[in-house]
């Protein structure tokens, strides 16, 4: 039986299927193009993370040197004021000794 002869029934049912099959491909279709919308979005997010995490990654690094040289620098610094004030303790016992030399009586 050719479509064209098939009686009416038939010819409306495969009608209803053919629109029912249409519309699921036209679901399917809005599907796809939602999932890549969504995976296009999700990409970017990705990236964007990415470089940020990356900026942070490079902050730490930049950070971490500049607590390094700066605590080199303090305990240069620290170093240096104790061996000042160990210089200046030994001049002042040195002029103390001096002055004993010189002044006995009125130091003792």
């Amino acid at each position: 039986m050719e479509p064209n002869n098939s009686p009416p029934e038939i010819r409306d049912a495969l009608r209803i299927q053919a629109a029912a099959v249409a519309a699921q491909q036209a679901a399917l279709t809005e599907e796809e193009l939602r999932l890549r919308q969504r995976r296009l979005a999700l990409e970017k997010q990705e990236a964007q993370l990415a470089a940020h995490l990356d900026d942070r990654r490079r902050r730490l690094l930049e950070l971490q040197n500049k607590i390094h040289t700066d605590r080199a620098e303090l305990l240069d610094g620290l170093r240096q004021e104790k061996e000042d004030v160990t210089q200046e303790r030994r001049r002042l016992e040195d002029l103390r000794q001096r002055q004993k030399q010189r002044w006995p009586r009125a130091l003792a």
